[in-house]
């Protein structure tokens, strides 16, 4: 989310304090992710506070409707974190964020299903079975050689022995849109 400023010698003036105050709220949003064990950190979206920020990649950045509120007690900055995980490690980082120091408040949460997660091979439901030469019983169970059977019917599976899969969870991507409360020093 730095990539505009990494190879700067030189900050636009002004920028060292919103800019170091990000890096440790963005810190502290990796390092519950982290011990939550996601699967995969996407991204980390944030508010451009640097001129600096207007030379970085379009997608380290939010979109111009979401900045920073400042209100007589505190400045909430806003946040948006990409990843991906299985429902366990969603569970923790959701716990987490409920109970850390840092108080972060959760604003969205968007969960999809995560791209490329489906086996290679695999049928769709109802497609056509391709033909097999097996034997197979017809519905006067009379046993009826060399013969398709009907679309959509299911192939025979022998069976493997074992448990029976009664959960076979898919990884998902998270999106998380974030509020980290900053508190104004007393006056």
């Amino acid at each position: 989310s730095f990539q505009a400023e990494k190879n700067l010698p030189n900050f636009a003036a002004g920028s060292l304090p919103p800019l170091s105050a990000q890096l440790g709220d963005i810190k502290s949003i990796c390092s519950i992710l982290f011990q939550a064990k996601v699967n995969a950190l996407d991204a980390v979206r944030r508010e451009r506070v640097s001129l600096d920020d207007q030379n970085g990649p379009q997608s380290d950045y939010l979109e111009m409707g979401h900045v920073a509120v400042t209100n007589e007690l505190a400045i909430l900055v806003p946040y948006e974190v990409v990843f991906r995980c299985f429902s366990a490690e969603l569970a923790a980082t959701l716990a987490a964020f409920g109970s850390t120091e840092y108080g972060i408040i959760i604003k969205l949460v968007n969960v999809d299903p995560a791209s490329g997660g489906g086996l290679a091979g695999e049928m769709a439901p109802g497609a056509m079975t391709p033909a097999y030469p097996q034997a197979y019983y017809n519905s006067e169970m009379r046993l009826v050689t060399g013969v398709q059977p009907p679309p959509g019917a299911a192939n025979p599976v022998p069976s493997r022995g074992g448990l029976q899969t009664i959960l076979e969870e898919k990884p998902l991507k998270v999106t998380l849109v974030l509020n980290v409360v900053r508190l104004l020093p007393r006056k």
